[in-house]
């Protein structure tokens, strides 16, 4: 989600500065894990979501229909988008480890009906948390009913809110 617009919002919109750890995305259903760094943010995303990361809740810029809404507990945050109303993606966001564990453990219980069979065997184990930070999703069931390009964008807005989400917690704190 970078911006193609070079004029950057003012320096309190812009969060804390760039270049903390990398996040890792991982999605459960697969096991594709991937690394984003904070510097990818473009500031003006940032600033795009300041009104949900004061109200935990909303609609999903520039994807019509879809909305999100999370709940924090000490270091972690429990993050449900969904489209006209219907769950297609649960995600947890952990930068720290006082909740991290039962966050990986509640996630991959979510996942285990959802996870595709390795070739060794029909139930994949649960894999081992990873370093800090990072998001986990669970794809739900009603992502098979959104348009391809749909979900990809999703995959995009979840990188962006974690990021962002780690930005924001860093500025509390």
């Amino acid at each position: 989600m970078k911006s193609g617009n070079s004029r950057n919002p003012p320096p309190d919109a812009q969060g804390p500065p760039a270049g903390g750890p990398t996040l890792l995305h991982i999605t459960l259903n697969t096991g594709r894990t991937t690394e984003y760094r904070d510097a990818e943010l473009d500031p003006n995303v940032y600033a795009c979501l300041q009104p949900l990361l004061v109200e935990r809740a909303g609609a999903i810029p520039g994807i019509p229909g879809f909305a999100v809404a999370w709940q924090c507990r000490r270091d972690t945050a429990l993050v449900e988008l969904s489209h006209r109303g219907v769950p297609v993606v649960e995600c947890g966001l952990a930068w720290g480890r006082r909740e991290a564990s039962s966050l990986w453990e509640f996630l991959n219980e979510s996942a285990g009906t959802m996870r595709l069979p390795t070739k060794t065997s029909c139930k994949a184990p649960m894999p081992s948390m990873p370093r800090l930070p990072w998001i986990a999703e669970v794809l739900l069931p009603g992502i098979a009913t959104l348009p391809v390009a749909d979900a990809i964008r999703l995959g995009g807005f979840e990188r962006c809110l974690g990021l962002a989400l780690l930005r924001h917690h860093v500025e509390r704190n």
